[in-house]
């Protein structure tokens, strides 16, 4: 694993584990510690890569944004009515979902 894709692991490794604490307590009543070591990463190495608890919660945001829009909107083929198209889009938001 080059160093470009531990980081990568460890952030994601953060980001998942902050939705599942966060779902499963909500934000406010998540401390860092515990959200450290769901992730398997020292407390530390969470503020690495994101300056606060706030600066967290605005990146998951914007992933679970990412995901959500090229799930839905992706792949849509061309040459379908506006109908069609609608349909479809609603067909990758509920997979989504």
């Amino acid at each position: 694993m080059n160093s470009g894709t531990a980081v990568a692991s460890k952030r994601d490794a953060i980001l998942d584990a902050a939705l599942e604490l966060f779902s499963e307590r909500t934000f406010a009543s998540t401390p860092m510690p515990e959200l450290a070591r769901r992730a398997g990463v020292g407390a530390g190495t969470i503020y690495r890569y994101f300056d606060s608890k706030d600066a967290l919660v605005n990146a998951l945001f914007q992933r679970w944004k990412t995901e959500m829009a090229e799930t839905v909107s992706g792949d849509i083929p061309t040459g379908l009515t506006p109908r069609e198209q609608f349909k479809h889009w609603w067909r990758g938001l509920w997979k989504f979902a």
